[in-house]
Formats: C-alpha cells, sequence, structure tokens
C-alpha cells in the first residue's frame, strides 16, 4: 500500500499536507455539529458527526502531528535538534513505513556527526520496519555498506554491494580484507561492465581507465607481471591525462596499499570506530 509513497517521500509529504489540510478545515463545523445535535437531540446524527469527529482527531494526531515532526526536523540544521524532532514523529508515526523512512533519516544526521555506532543502529531498525532494496532507497544503502566496511563488518558490506552489483565496491572491500584473488575477480566484473558517467565534466573513459589500472595493481599484487602491464598500458590509453599518477601508482603499489590501510583506519576514527 505504501510502497509507492516510501520510495518517494516528496509524494508522501505532498499528500500528508492536503489531507492534513482538509482535515483541519472540517474539524471545526464537525466538532460544531456534534454540539448542535447533542443539543437537537438527534441521536442519530450526532452518532454520525461523533464519528467523523474521531476520524478526524485520529487523522490529525497519527498523521499531522507526525509529519510537522519531520518537516520540522529536516529544516533543521542542528543535527541533535533534528534527531529530537525525528524521535517526537516517531511517537505518533503508526505506520511501518513511516517509522522506517525516520529512521533511516536518523541515520544519515548520525552519519553527518561522525556517529557510526549509533548511524548503523538506526539504519538496522529502519530495515526491521520495512526493508526496500528499489532505485531510491539506493544512496542509503550504498551509505550503509560503506559504514560496515569502515567497522569491519564486512559481510553484511558485501551482501549490500552485491544487492546492486557494485563490483568496484566488492573489489575494495576484498582488497581491505587482502583477498585480492577475489578482488580481482570483481574487478574484473567492474572492467566488462558498462559505465556511465554522472558527471557531466568527467568522460566514461576516465572511470573505464581506472577500471583497468585498479585490475592492473590487483594483478600485481599476485605477481602476474604480464597481465598487469597489459591493463596499464589500457588505462594509460583509454584515459592518458592520468599516465603519470597511474605509473607512480604502478611502481610503488607497495606504499600505496599501506595508504589505503591508513585511511582506511583514519576514516574509521573519524566514525568512532575503534580498535
Amino acid at each position: 500500500m505504501f510502497e509507492t509513497l516510501y520510495n518517494d517521500p516528496i509524494s508522501y509529504s505532498v499528500i500528508m499536507t492536503t489531507l492534513s489540510g482538509f482535515a483541519l478545515l472540517f474539524f471545526l463545523p464537525i466538532l460544531f455539529g456534534c454540539i448542535f445535535f447533542y443539543w437537537r437531540k438527534s441521536k442519530v446524527l450526532l452518532r454520525v458527526f461523533t464519528g467523523l469527529f474521531l476520524i478526524l482527531a485520529l487523522f490529525i494526531v497519527f498523521g499531522s502531528v507526525p509529519f510537522y515532526y519531520w518537516v520540522k526536523a529536516g529544516n533543521s540544521e542542528n543535527h541533535k535538534v533534528a534527531i529530537a524532532n525525528y524521535d517526537k514523529a516517531m511517537k505518533f508515526a503508526i505506520f511501518p513505513e513511516y517509522k522506517s523512512l525516520l529512521y533511516m533519516d536518523k541515520f544519515k544526521r548520525y552519519m553527518a556527526m561522525g556517529c557510526g555506532k549509533e548511524a548503523i543502529e538506526n539504519y538496522e531498525k529502519a530495515l526491521s520496519y520495512h526493508k526496500s532494496y528499489s532505485e531510491p532507497q539506493k544512496g542509503y544503502h550504498l551509505f550503509a555498506a560503506m559504514l560496515y566496511t569502515r567497522a569491519e563488518d564486512y559481510d553484511k558490506a558485501i551482501e549490500i554491494y552485491k544487492k546492486y552489483n557494485d563490483y568496484i565496491a566488492l573489489s575494495g572491500v576484498y582488497r581491505m580484507m587482502g583477498d585480492y584473488k577475489t578482488a580481482l575477480e570483481y574487478a574484473t566484473q567492474a572492467v566488462v561492465m558498462p559505465r556511465v558517467s554522472s558527471n557531466p565534466h568527467r568522460p566514461v573513459a576516465s572511470y573505464k581507465s581506472e577500471d583497468y589500472h585498479n585490475r592492473a595493481i590487483l594483478y600485481r599484487h599476485l605477481g602476474q607481471e604480464d597481465l598487469a602491464q597489459k591493463d596499464l598500458q589500457m588505462a594509460i590509453r583509454l584515459y592518458p591525462r592520468n599516465k603519470d599518477s597511474y605509473l607512480e601508482k604502478y611502481e610503488q603499489y607497495e606504499l600505496y596499499e599501506k595508504r589505503y590501510i591508513e585511511q582506511h583506519k583514519l576514516a574509521r576514527r573519524n566514525y568512532h570506530f575503534t580498535d
């Protein structure tokens, strides 16, 4: 029922705003109607108007109130204030899809605050209410996969990346784990996968050249020099502008691998995941 709205919170917002407006518009007339028919002792009409009054009252409380706090939280630049408003909205939210959205928004706020453990906790609560891996929810899940990687909960990160066929990220996770053979398998899938540039100022060839370069480094780690050289030359041919950088990283691959691990450890500290 709520799948479409869950995948498009803007539509949900518009619908809730419209319905809330109608509810508030008819609330007072119906209340006065209840009083009038009680005074006139018209039991049938009193019951009808009382029922309508209760329906509108419940809708305003469980429909408008959580939406009000949700919007208030979304407009707040203060993360702690926003989280407090999300919690207030949660108290009145009765639909699981709605609770899931609120927890997802809290997840984003905790990420912005650098609170990795709290972010993961809210992400998992969101999934407990409603799990959807559709395209509009992709950003949430990929951010969560990145956090799982920083938390070194690799199995959960891999599970998410596999759902979206993110072979580049999968290769990176296995590389982080030291499993260069599996990392190479996914790097190969990334090479053959068609790429689309989301940046109008960056050509597709630059992305594809990076795919070849990453696979070249993995071949180098595994001692397959001939294949590594072929991929390195292909990467340079596709995007000559990066030639010097590619050659430097290729020749000093062990040094850059150490820096790769150091960046991972720094990110762990930034999200308060301690070793």
